[in-house]
């Protein structure tokens, strides 16, 4: 997907395919970012982020891509200085993991350098990454960044889920908006799950945002989720349970 430079690579919902674009689209994607962010309006955004063991280079623990020769800049690797939400990591290996979460258009300065100041690449330049969600993921899989909510989308407040009903009977996943979530859900309604409903994804802390998701129920145990699957998947065959929060 290469388009003229001089075209925004900020349209929200549109990816940029890291793994197969050049290179160089990732300056104007990352521009646009530190812009919003500055201005006040930092964008929700789902990036791979590799946090590699203590080898290969005396390098930052964090960068965008998800290997070295797959660390997706024109100048590099893009290393990241990665606060918020702690990403579980064994330090003895690389780790790949899709994140979520917002730049701050910050940079903050790491000195990995010997006490004579040499050699003088290992001054390293940050970018500030706040994580708000993650996921493990295949480092062959798809290596996209991509925008997942606005600025103005971000600061929409939602009430975060808390209650002990934790474990979700998934029975889709939509976009947000669809009136497919709001059909799917009278559908269970009729076969019978009384408790069906719909909710933004960004409810259920576990839970990417960006998506409108419907369930069969929400339960307090995982074997009482469980206990409903087979009934559920008679309506939607890919009826899964997750837990929310």
């Amino acid at each position: 997907m290469l388009l003229n430079l001089c075209m925004s690579w900020a349209l929200a919902g549109t990816p940029v395919d890291l793994s197969t674009a050049d290179p160089t689209v990732w300056t104007p994607w990352m521009e646009e970012r530190r812009t919003a962010a500055k201005a006040g309006a930092p964008e929700v955004v789902r990036i791979p982020v590799t946090f590699h063991g203590p080898y290969g280079c005396v390098c930052p623990k964090a960068y965008v891509g998800t290997s070295l020769d797959r660390a997706f800049t024109d100048t590099g690797q893009q290393w990241l200085s990665v606060t918020g939400m702690p990403v579980p990591t064994d330090n003895r290996l690389d780790e790949v993991y899709l994140v979520e979460g917002h730049f701050t258009g910050d940079f903050v300065a790491e000195d990995l350098r010997n006490p004579d100041g040499e050699p003088a690449e290992w001054l390293y330049s940050l970018e500030a990454f706040v994580v708000e969600r993650f996921r493990a993921m295949e480092p062959t899989g798809p290596a996209l960044a991509e925008v997942i909510l606005t600025g103005a989308e971000a600061k929409v407040p939602v009430d975060l889920l808390k209650d002990e009903r934790r474990f979700l009977v998934m029975a889709g996943s939509f976009g947000r908006g669809d009136p497919l979530a709001h059909e799917s859900v009278e559908r269970l309604k009729k076969a019978g799950f009384s408790e069906a409903e719909s909710f933004d994804s960004r409810r259920a802390a576990s839970l990417f945002s960006g998506f409108e998701v419907v369930v069969a129920g929400r339960y307090a145990t995982e074997a009482e989720a469980k206990a409903l699957i087979k009934r559920v998947q008679k309506v939607v065959p890919d009826a899964h349970v997750l837990q929310g929060w």
